[in-house]
């Protein structure tokens, strides 16, 4: 590897080393920690293992005991080996996973743009995997799906689809991943690597069946489904108004995916396919949604976007990336 590719990495390192001191500051701030990741691995932690009649029982809303418990569990095996629970320094699980999605992209971009567009693209990548949100089941979601997909898309199905399996027993959202993996397979072409994705179907179904048998359910499927997403469908104005205030993250990042799509999307369109079917999941949800839309969309539509926007910004870097001259790339260190 050239000397200007190191050089360039180490902007990553210095990138992932403010994001430890961050996700360490201090004990897991988040409220969703605190009301859902948090309070269900220490509650397993107490009664080692999965607390059923607690999740049955959960009083409220935001725990979400229909959500995989592979977080929680993941807190837990930190507090095993340090011999008690803590709430700071599980904070080191994300930027150990953002070390990993990183350095999974500089590997798999050296393969199509060279060692230093590679470093260029995993520095530029690195902080969307460095979620703002430690103590959340983001980060894992992320990672998980990142790679699951760039495997698949590279033909390495098995091991992708084990990936999304990960990643469907981080959050509900991961389950939708396989279908849009599905989708973008069918729209590539290689509709027979579909059934290549029974790993991924393999991970997540025991948590299914169980929390079906514990009779478990979410919000989402809660009450009458039908009617309220004939309600919403009949006051469309409701679901513009919300997504009109809704944070999207990083707005200029997003005028460079959109404008670069145009430029990518064909060649790209395994990772599009993909993200468009995961983000209409996203949407579609909303219009399920037993809560305000408005506020409902304000408080995870940033989060969910998230999801998918590494996905975007690879696709859109990796086919522009080649264009820059090899004269305007960074000079070697001396």
């Amino acid at each position: 590897m050239s000397r200007r590719a190191w050089a360039i990495l180490g902007v990553a390192a210095l990138e992932l080393l403010g994001y430890t001191l961050f996700a360490t500051a201090a004990p897991m701030w988040e409220f969703d920690f605190l009301t859902n990741w948090g309070l269900k691995a220490k509650v397993f932690a107490l009664h080692g293992g999965v607390d059923w009649q607690f999740l049955q029982g959960a009083w409220y809303r935001n725990t979400h005991p229909d959500y995989p418990p592979l977080v929680p569990l993941m807190f837990d095996a930190f507090a095993l080996v340090r011999g008690g629970w803590d709430d700071r320094w599980i904070g080191l699980f994300y930027p150990a996973i953002a070390l990993a999605a990183t350095l999974f992209t500089f590997r798999i971009a050296r393969r199509e743009a060279g060692d230093v567009r590679a470093a260029i693209l995993a520095v530029i990548l690195c902080p969307l995997f460095a979620s703002p949100w430690p103590g959340l089941a983001e980060a894992w979601l992320i990672a998980f799906a990142f790679i699951g997909l760039l495997l698949i898309r590279d033909d390495h199905v098995l091991p992708g689809a084990l990936f999304l399996g990960l990643g469907a027993m981080t959050k509900n959202e991961g389950l939708t991943f396989i279908v849009a993996a599905a989708c973008a397979l069918l729209v590539a072409r290689r509709a027979k690597d579909i059934v290549r994705l029974w790993p991924a179907v393999v991970l997540a179904l025991p948590w299914l069946i169980l929390r079906a048998v514990h009779h478990i359910y979410g919000d989402l499927t809660s009450g009458s489904v039908i009617a309220r997403v004939g309600e919403h469908l009949a006051h469309p104005a409701l679901m513009l108004d919300a997504f009109r205030g809704a944070p999207i993250g990083k707005p200029l990042l997003w005028i460079g995916i959109i404008a670069g799509a145009f430029l990518a999307a064909r060649a790209q369109r395994f990772l599009f396919t993909a993200a468009g079917v995961q983000l209409a999941f996203y949407v579609g949800a909303y219009f399920a949604t037993p809560h305000d839309v408005e506020w409902h969309v304000r408080w995870s539509w940033e989060r969910l976007v998230s999801h998918v926007t590494p996905l975007l910004a690879y696709a859109v870097l990796i086919e522009l990336l080649p264009l820059i001259r090899r004269e305007a790339l960074p000079a070697p260190p001396p």
